[in-house]
């Protein structure tokens, strides 16, 4: 599997095991001084992760689910970055996802 194939295998997984409230997508862009970022789009209603473009796959998956933890404490209002809901979410999705380890051994 390549890196590109992981990186959009762990999206699809964490949208199935770690749904949202409102819509997440994922584009990637070349990002100054970033590896990503979430924003809240109010004028479509849903997250935006942006994760940057040329970064390696194994820095794409660490940002995806990074910034999927902000998906998920922000709403409805967004809060502090890194807040200890942050800390909390985002550990239970990073134990999960090394778990999960990409399907391997899912009948």
């Amino acid at each position: 599997m390549t890196g590109l194939q992981k990186v959009n295998k762990t999206i699809k997984w964490l949208r199935k095991e770690f749904p949202a409230r409102i819509p997440v997508y994922t584009v990637q862009r070349k990002l100054v001084g970033l590896c990503g970022d979430c924003t809240y789009l109010r004028n479509a209603d849903r997250f935006r992760i942006r994760i940057h473009k040329t970064d390696t796959y194994r820095l794409k998956l660490d940002t995806v689910i990074h910034e999927w933890a902000h998906a998920l404490t922000w709403w409805p209002e967004p809060a502090d970055d890194h807040s200890a809901a942050w800390g909390q979410e985002y550990a239970r999705i990073y134990r999960a996802w090394i778990r999960w380890d990409f399907g391997r051994g899912e009948k």
